[in-house]
């Protein structure tokens, strides 16, 4: 029994964080750094950066374009190859000037710059998505953290439990008082909290790893958490649920912006059929002419208005507006199948928190139960009155019923998280208040 104690506490040691050098780290506090460090939410942030910049490129094709240009060469004309009164020139020219063109009409590119707008816009709901999304993962992170060490206190404290009783059991056979199979029954119960000793700490090491991808922080220690964890759903129904999840659904606003900027792309294509109108004006100052002959060197300056209206392209217009139309019909189909799913998730994540509500109480009922029977059995036991087994399964039962009322504690939380992410609750709002929940009380 010690030999195989010893294996499962140097296996939780070693796999564990070492309190001289790790830090406690809050729900709040993990919250902020997974906002800098989770990659989903960086590329997020670099998709709206992108969408802006591409409204900056459409923006300024609408304003006034301004250009210097110049030539300097070194010219070598002759005249009359060949011929006796031929002869050879040979000069530097110069032509330099400046270009300022306006457009005038383009409704394609003012068509244009609107529809990126609008991508802009979907790209922060996108963002906004990408936020409640980490929530919601963290959530479930942090979490399985917790819930997986408090597994392995219980696991390691039923171990314990069971060395002070195999040491009674091996007393009382000793005296002929006992069977031996109550010695056996005990042994064999140690061999198998031991493997659960050591599949616990490997699932603890297991959910460490998937905190520190979020968190980029792998030695700390999470702060602990109030054995009552009060947390008020803001709904007072399933319908308001409902309701209040598809208005305040970023992932339905991101869905209408686009069904908004595929009725742009479909405008912009019906604006390339109306021609463009330019206004252009150039000064220039030049000492050669055609062919780079000299010529004496003279001012230009040119205002023109120009039109470009494409006749023939192939086909190449109808097919664009064929793919924007598309393209429309599509983002109509998705918004409407966003709301839908929204609508869902708030139904369903209203039922799953009132279910979850109930069945912390049944569960922390369930261990005042067990620990109750264990009481009696040990008690039993000194008397006489009992078998090793029955201490042995009640101890079980403690231990099972204190590891459901953590899982349906931790069900709990999620079910309330998973509410108020679909009902709209901001994720920063949300993340300060499940933490001061989690951790009222306790001293970081």
């Amino acid at each position: 029994m010690p030999r195989q104690f010893c294996i499962a506490w140097v296996l939780a040691a070693a796999l564990l964080p070492s309190g001289a050098n790790a830090y406690e780290m809050s729900f709040l506090h993990a919250y902020e750094l997974a906002r800098s460090e989770a990659p989903e939410l960086v590329l997020a942030r670099l998709q709206v950066n992108s969408a802006e910049a591409q409204k900056g490129v459409a923006r300024g094709r609408l304003l006034p374009q301004v250009s210097l240009f110049g030539q300097f060469s070194d010219n070598q004309v002759e005249y009359g190859a060949g011929a006796a009164d031929g002869y050879r020139d040979s000069f530097r020219g110069e032509r330099y000037g400046l270009q300022v063109s306006q457009t005038i009409f383009n409704v394609a590119d003012a068509l244009e710059l609107s529809r990126l707008d609008l991508v802009y816009q979907q790209s922060q709901e996108e963002f906004r998505v990408a936020e409640r999304e980490l929530v919601s993962l963290l959530v479930d992170t942090y979490l399985k953290v917790l819930l997986t060490e408090s597994e392995l206190i219980s696991y390691e404290t039923e171990l314990l439990a069971l060395q002070i009783q195999q040491a009674e059991s091996d007393a009382l056979y000793r005296k002929k008082l006992v069977p031996v199979t109550d010695v056996l029954e005990v042994q064999s119960r140690v061999d198998a909290l031991v493997a659960d000793v050591t599949m616990s700490v490997g699932e603890v090491a297991v959910a460490r790893e998937e905190l520190y991808q979020l968190t980029g922080q792998r030695n700390v220690e999470l702060v602990p958490v109030n054995d009552l964890v009060t947390l008020i759903a803001s709904p007072g129904s399933i319908e308001e649920a409902a309701a209040a999840g598809v208005v305040n659904s970023p992932a339905v606003s991101a869905a209408e912006k686009a069904v908004s900027a595929a009725q742009k792309g479909v405008d912009r294509e019906r604006g390339s059929w109306i021609p463009r109108v330019d206004l252009t004006y150039s000064y220039q100052t030049a000492d050669v002419g055609f062919d780079n002959l000299r010529t004496p060197s003279r001012d230009t300056s040119t205002v023109a208005i120009g039109f470009n209206y494409p006749l023939f392209e192939g086909g190449a217009k109808l097919a664009r507006l064929r793919g924007a139309r598309a393209e429309y019909n599509s983002a109509k189909i998705r918004l409407e199948a966003e709301k839908k799913r929204i609508e869902s998730r708030a139904r369903s994540a209203w039922l799953y928190s009132e279910t979850a509500a109930k069945r912390v109480l049944a569960a922390r009922k369930a261990v005042t139960s067990a620990q109750t029977r264990l009481d009696a059995s040990n008690k039993a036991m000194r008397l006489g009155t009992t078998t090793a087994s029955e201490v042995l399964i009640a101890r079980s039962q403690s231990t099972k019923a204190n590891n459901d009322y953590l899982r349906a504690r931790v069900q709990y939380i999620k079910g309330w998280v998973e509410l108020e992410l679909a009902i709209g609750t901001n994720p920063q709002y949300l993340a300060l208040t499940l933490s001061e929940a989690l951790h009222r009380g306790v001293s970081d």
